[in-house]
């Protein structure tokens, strides 16, 4: 679900990310989800414990992006969307 921004703003979804920043997102869940495959192929075959730590970090980046959008977008959104709510109260209150 995406909200028009103000006049000049590019659209932005519940997070507000913006296309340019879906797509991004969308990289950086493929990454990591080739970083998990390729690290336990690789560990499957050759045996080498280096991998683990790829396969570690591979799974920490996921998790990254998950509460990073919990704790820091959600929160950053609601209080722009709070604030644009009293901008358009004052803004009709003026107007009246």
């Amino acid at each position: 679900m995406s909200t028009p921004g103000p006049a000049g703003t590019p659209e932005q979804n519940d997070l507000g990310l913006t296309d340019a920043g879906r797509k991004v997102n969308i990289l950086a869940w493929g990454l990591s989800g080739f970083v998990i495959v390729l690290s336990l192929v690789m560990l499957i075959s050759t045996g080498n414990k280096i991998f683990i730590l790829f396969l570690i970090l591979g799974a920490l980046v996921p998790l990254n992006i998950v509460m990073y959008d919990k704790f820091v977008l959600k929160p950053k959104v609601a209080q722009q969307r709070k604030a644009q709510a009293q901008n358009t109260d004052t803004d009709s209150g003026e107007k009246a």
